[in-house]
């Protein structure tokens, strides 16, 4: 029995190993084992481990496979057979791949759920960038919606201000005052003869577009009528914002103050004190007239692409 199994052995042993055929192709190529082993970077030792098949004097299988085959590379030879030479010289199999049972199918772009969550998500930023340009454009694209705006009273909601000094123009007059004066050089040119002649509707009827226009300039004159009497009776300047619609205000004075700072609406005015000068942000400009201490200013030069305005003013 036992002359029978020592063939076998005999057999297994006489493969041919991996580090002869190694050293026979690295002299016939001219090649040192310093050469190898500097290629390779390892250690001298380790080369000659290699050619003389000495694998107990080298780490753990897995280390002598890559070995090998990095060897074989140098070389030009088939890293596998080395490999494979190698596992029946020590007895050792190559270790087997690892196979799943389970074949699942792999998700790739044709996949009808792939395909759902991408066009999910380009609506998702779709959306996104639409509620951004939403709002960019409620509030005068200032890039996004304003924090809570401070309280600030309109100047129609303050007391009464003291009358104007003795240069605010004549035009700065009651309402009712301006009326009568355009009415009464009529009144006293109409003889009576030609009220007596005159048609009933051409008696009755007003002059209400007249009146009107003549109420607003007064408004108007009695605004800067103020503002001229802040700014002569004290050092800080007036600043007065009349809107014709609507539009985001917001105002700093010299020191960085914030002044206002809201969304205005159409027939507001606002008008504040500080020191010069004011730097002005408008969101739709053309609707905004802007007074520096009763003067008008004119923004129009400052309104870059659409209607939003950055300037500064008086100072």
């Amino acid at each position: 029995m036992s002359s029978d199994s020592e063939p076998d052995i005999d057999t297994e042993r006489a493969i041919d190993p991996p580090g002869q055929r190694l050293r026979q192709t690295r002299e016939t190529l001219g090649l040192s084992r310093k050469d190898v082993a500097n290629q390779l970077r390892l250690s001298h030792e380790t080369i000659s481990a290699l050619e003389e098949d000495r694998y107990d004097a080298l780490p753990a299988p897995i280390f002598v496979r890559g070995y090998l085959r990095n060897y074989a590379a140098v070389l030009n030879l088939p890293g596998d057979e080395l490999v494979d030479g190698y596992g029946k010289y020590v007895g050792v199999e190559p270790p087997q791949r690892l196979v799943s049972t389970d074949r699942r199918r792999q998700v790739g772009s044709g996949d009808r759920r792939m395909r759902y969550a991408t066009a999910a998500i380009v609506l998702v930023l779709v959306g996104l960038v639409a509620i951004w340009w939403y709002n960019n454009e409620l509030f005068g694209q200032l890039g996004g919606a304003p924090a809570a705006a401070p309280s600030h009273t309109p100047v129609a909601a303050l007391p009464p201000a003291p009358p104007p000094v003795a240069d605010a123009p004549p035009a700065a007059q009651a309402p009712g005052a301006a009326v009568a004066a355009s009415v009464a050089p009529a009144a006293a040119t109409t003889s009576p003869d030609q009220v007596a002649k005159a048609p009933a509707s051409a008696v009755s009827e007003t002059p209400r577009p007249a009146a009107a226009a003549s109420v607003t300039a007064a408004a108007t004159a009695t605004t800067a009528g103020r503002a001229r009497a802040a700014k002569t009776a004290g050092s800080a300047d007036v600043l007065t914002l009349r809107l014709n619609a609507s539009s985001w205000l917001e105002v700093r004075d010299a020191t960085g103050k914030r002044l206002v700072y809201k969304l205005g609406r159409s027939g507001d005015v606002e008008q504040v004190s500080g020191k010069a000068p004011f730097q002005v942000v408008l969101g739709n400009s053309p609707a905004v007239e802007v007074q520096i201490n009763g003067e008008p200013f004119d923004q129009s030069p400052y309104n870059g692409n659409g209607r939003k305005a950055r300037f500064k003013v008086g100072g």
